[in-house]
């Protein structure tokens, strides 16, 4: 199921914002923005920044929930690593914390 890939880095000025909060309230993920396809992005069990936050949190043994808020300006699926970057500006946040 793998196949071969030509990669180019290039810089952009393409960003989205993520927001991440540490409370009691129950986990959410919430995902906005002008370059959301209209049938969404699928279960949020499924999205890197969801899996990085439960990953981190479980790890550090943190009993608590999180909301991320995710404004999409990267395109979804154009191969411009913006699933990655979002999960990893998330462990980031958490890290903060």
């Amino acid at each position: 199921g793998y196949h071969g890939i030509e990669t180019l880095f290039q810089r952009l000025a393409l960003h989205d914002v993520v927001r991440v909060q540490v409370s009691d309230a129950p986990s959410t993920l919430t995902c906005h923005g002008p370059t959301m396809p209209a049938a969404g992005l699928g279960p949020v069990e499924q999205n890197l920044a969801w899996r990085a936050a439960a990953a981190y949190t479980t790890a550090a043994g943190w009993h608590t929930g999180w909301q991320i808020d995710i404004e999409k300006h990267i395109p979804v699926g154009g191969g411009l690593g913006g699933g990655s970057a979002d999960a990893a500006a998330v462990l980031r946040a958490l890290e903060a914390q």
